[in-house]
Order: structure tokens, then sequence, then C-alpha cells
């Protein structure tokens, strides 16, 4: 666990998207629930990435397959990649999420949803059909107004009865959590 904790104290937070307490959520979640799948939908950066690694590797157990385009990389793979193939993570690129996702029959006891924000909500539905009963999935940015597509996560989250939460409330200054970070339990 030092690991992970020097890693995130010490990580460039300007390059990063999902907030700090998101992450200790998501962190934590992986922790006490021992995932033996996990579904990442968009690398950027690689914080969630390495994060969720971390995780499996305290848990001792777990498997992360994370799916990106390069989208944001002009469509070549970051330098940043390598890194992450050699901690364990299968990588799946570059591929559209949209295509990854319909052609995908695994399922997962937890995914991170951190892609295609513009119709990233699109296929939703589809992304909720690779999720275990019982398992959770995280989705950044759904209170942005600009990804109105996200906010599918909530509706279909509402209409199956799955528990569902969007954490948005800032207390400091350096926080973005006012961006949104939905998590819903998929409840059986």
């Amino acid at each position: 666990m030092k690991q992970f904790f020097d890693f995130f104290d010490n990580f460039d937070w300007h390059s990063v998207a999902v907030d700090k307490s998101h992450t200790m959520l998501l962190y934590g979640v992986i922790l006490s629930h021992k995932p033996k799948t996990i579904l990442e939908i968009g690398i950027g950066s690689g914080f969630v990435t390495k994060t969720i690694q971390y995780a499996i590797n305290y848990n001792q157990m777990g498997k992360l397959t994370s799916v990106d385009s390069w989208h944001d990389w002009q469509g070549k793979e970051p330098d940043h990649i390598p890194q992450l193939r050699e901690m364990g993570v299968n990588i799946i690129s570059p591929i559209p999420e949209q295509e990854f996702v319909n052609s995908c029959n695994e399922k997962f006891d937890i995914i991170v949803v951190d892609g295609d924000h513009q119709r990233g909500g699109l296929w939703a539905d589809k992304v909720l059909s690779l999720l275990n009963g019982g398992g959770f999935l995280f989705a950044h940015d759904v209170d942005l107004p600009q990804y109105k597509t996200l906010k599918n996560y909530i509706t279909l989250s509402n209409q199956n009865n799955y528990f569902n939460h969007t954490f948005k409330e800032n207390s400091r200054e350096d926080e973005w959590c006012h961006r949104g970070w939905l998590m819903i339990n998929k409840t059986i």
C-alpha cells in the first residue's frame, strides 16, 4: 500500500481529470469488493489505471483490462502506456470505445467509464450489460452540461432500480469534484 500512497502523493495533479477524493473512493471499493475483473474505458494520463492496478496488487487478485482509441494522442500510443503494460494491465488499443463495447462478451465486477465524453452515454445500456450483478460502475464527468449523453448512465440506473449516487461536492479550492463521479451498484 505504501507504493500506492507514494505514487498518489507525488503525482502531477495538473495532468489528470479524476479528482483525488474520487480516486480514493475507487481505490477503497476495489480493496473492499475484491473484484476478479475490472474494465477501464479510457486511459488518459494513466493515473486511474495505476490506481486500479495498485489496488489489484494489494488484493493479490484481479485483472484489469483498459481500452483506449488514443484519440487524445492523434491515434498514437502515448509514452506512459508501456509502463502500464509492465505493471500487468491488459491494454486493448487502438480501438474505438463503441466498437469494443459492442463486441465484448466478457463480464466485469467493476467498470470505470472515462472515455468518449461526447457520445459515450449512447451505448451506456451495453456497458451496463457488461457489469456483473453486485458489481460497481463508475463514470466520470456526469455532472458537466457539455457531456449530456453521460446522464444516460443515471437514467438507466434509475430505470433498473440500481443504487446510484453522484459525488459532486467540493470542499477545497484545489478539488474538481463538481465534475461528477457517478457510482452505480448493479443490485441483483
